[in-house]
């Protein structure tokens, strides 16, 4: 019953990883004297929005298997929480990344307002939403199990 979310958490996982592996390589690239390799910063800001991505879809496959459907579990929803929080914390980071990648690998705007980050605005709004979620679980989880009685 759980395959399917158990194998996509595995996929995603090692994606992620991956893209890690990628932007730690980009990092040294750069920490060692090559900052003149054109498109570095494009590519470490793709990189990083597929890294975010595959993320946020590792924690959502994992709820599949953490936030069970009868939910007679004690535990379920502190389990839960904790991978809405997984989702909560890539949130804005995606945000972020996908406002660097079209900053980096698309056209210089010289009107653009340095000050105004739109992506990570909209990041820092899903990730708080999604904390607020989680800290609703949490309560849930303490005053109905955790600390009943």
């Amino acid at each position: 019953r759980l395959r399917a979310a158990y194998c996509v958490r595995t996929i995603l996982t090692a994606l992620k990883d991956l893209a890690t592996v990628v932007n730690n390589a980009l990092e040294a690239a750069e920490a060692c004297g090559h900052k003149s390799i054109a498109g570095i910063s494009c590519a470490r800001a793709i990189n990083t929005v597929f890294r975010s991505a595959n993320s946020i879809g590792k924690y959502g496959a994992e709820m599949r298997i953490q936030c069970p459907e009868d939910n007679e579990d004690i535990d379920s929803y502190y389990r839960c929480s904790g991978r809405l929080e997984g989702v909560a914390w890539d949130a804005d980071g995606l945000g972020t990344a996908l406002a660097a990648a079209a900053r980096e690998c698309g056209p210089k705007d010289p009107d653009r307002n340095e000050l105004l980050d739109y992506g990570a605005c909209a990041g820092e709004i899903a990730s708080a939403s999604a904390y607020v979620a989680t800290a609703g679980l949490l309560i849930e989880s303490g005053a109905n199990h955790d600390c009943y009685g």
